[in-house]
């Protein structure tokens, strides 16, 4: 058996990315235009660095790529996945690999400033709106949002996923400017402005007795489409992190930086020549979920294994999962900046379709690699179901299968709760 440094190095080897220390501008170049980033305006220095220099030269991204290994060491249930798929023969060199590293770079990078920045997230999330606004889909009117959304992904899960979003990262920004969470009185007033939509109204408000209904849902939505393509292995750790969702404790807000394990107090944030200091805002209020490295650990490799089994073009959706901010962030800062990535990544996959980029297929055996990895998924998920949860598995086993064989209506009966509470 390897040890998991040994499982990640084979596995960088593997596919070819173990000798990756700079990026290349001309690969930065066509995901700049892609990604439409020439729209960001900002007078954030920082951020204005990430855009510009990316695109000028080659950038030493030694300490990125280290980064990501040691995160990827730290998570057993990965690791053991990468000495299987190993032994299997299914890691190999692609063509599309380069060009997904170059953009999960640039997915931490816009990760940590929005984390670290209020001032920052915000230019983002403005150019975001105005791109989406121009195209069509304006998210300020839910309704015409998700058919304009529909039509373009032809995808109740990617437009499902796309709505959940953005109203999410919204009640970050609020809240973080709030300094917490926002009084119904102050809800209200921005909703009489127009400042805020109906879900985002909804996303804003706390619920009675679901305590991350959101999450959730979000969880159960996979979950459910795992199960009817028959990847029912992932989607019993699907069931499994929902149900953790119920028992951890509800959010903090803290003032500080958000930085992985692997940064050190005076370590470089990025290879942009800021450390954390610089980089973060004096008063950065960011959210805090105090949930658990197992929970963490094993929700990374089922959503790692549940984007392989499922989607296109994952060279741009597999790549945020593994980025620093990810793979290697402290339990409490997970989920906050697992939103912001998630949401980079959605709309520019949305700019993509507005600019009729083909899609690209997935390399060969993504099923197979998948169906293994949720076997492994489910083996770890056992232990979390005895030792986090406190269920006996065999009711644990009865009440997954209670649920699925409804999980549609299951899961409509839930939403509707969330969205009358």
């Amino acid at each position: 058996m390897w040890s998991p440094e040994t499982a990640v190095s084979n596995a960088f080897v593997a596919v070819g990315l173990d000798t990756v220390t700079k990026t290349d501008p001309k690969i930065m170049c066509e995901l700049y235009r892609e990604m439409h980033l020439g729209g960001i305006k900002t007078n954030y220095l920082p951020l204005q660095l990430v855009l510009q220099k990316a695109i000028t030269e080659p950038i030493d991204i030694s300490m990125f790529v280290s980064q990501i290994r040691q995160g990827l060491s730290k998570n057993e249930i990965v690791s053991d996945f990468l000495e299987e798929a190993c032994h299997a023969g299914y890691l190999q060199q692609h063509k599309l690999y380069e060009k997904a590293f170059h953009f999960a770079f640039l997915i931490e990078q816009l990760t940590s400033v929005q984390a670290n920045s209020l001032i920052a997230s915000n230019d983002i999330q403005e150019f975001f709106y105005i791109e989406r606004k121009k195209n069509g889909v304006d998210t300020m009117h839910p309704l015409a949002a998700v058919a304009a959304t529909a039509k373009l992904t032809q995808s109740p899960f990617k437009t499902a996923k796309f709505i959940s979003i953005i109203p999410f990262v919204k009640k970050f920004a609020l809240e973080r400017e709030n300094g917490g969470p926002l009084s119904l009185d102050k809800i209200g007033i921005l909703s009489k402005l127009g400042l805020i939509s109906s879900i985002e109204r909804l996303y804003l408000t706390p619920h009675d007795t679901m305590k991350h209904p959101t999450i959730q849902l979000n969880i159960l939505e996979a979950g459910n489409e795992e199960y009817l393509r028959g990847f029912k292995d992932n989607a019993f750790v699907a069931y499994a992190l929902q149900k953790g969702c119920q028992i951890e404790e509800t959010i903090e807000y803290k003032v500080g930086a958000v930085v992985p394990n692997s940064y050190e107090s005076q370590m470089l944030i990025n290879p942009f020549a800021f450390e954390i200091k610089e980089l973060t805002d004096r008063n950065n209020m960011h959210p805090q979920y105090h949930f658990s490295k197992e929970w963490v650990d094993l929700y990374e490799s089922w959503n790692m294994c549940f984007v392989l089994s499922d989607l296109h073009d994952i060279h741009l959706i597999l790549p945020k999962l593994f980025i620093p901010s990810q793979i290697d962030a402290k339990p409490y800062d997970y989920i906050f900046n697992r939103a912001l990535s998630l949401d980079c990544v959605i709309n520019f996959y949305l700019f993509r379709l507005f600019d009729n980029v083909p899609h690209v297929e997935s390399p060969a055996k993504c099923s197979e690699i998948a169906k293994l990895w949720g076997t492994i998924n489910k083996q770890h998920c056992i232990r979390f179901i005895i030792n986090e949860l406190h269920m006996d598995l065999k009711e644990f086993e009865k009440e997954f299968e209670a649920y699925y064989s409804k999980g549609i209506w299951n899961f409509a009966v839930m939403a509707k709760e969330f969205a009358t509470k």
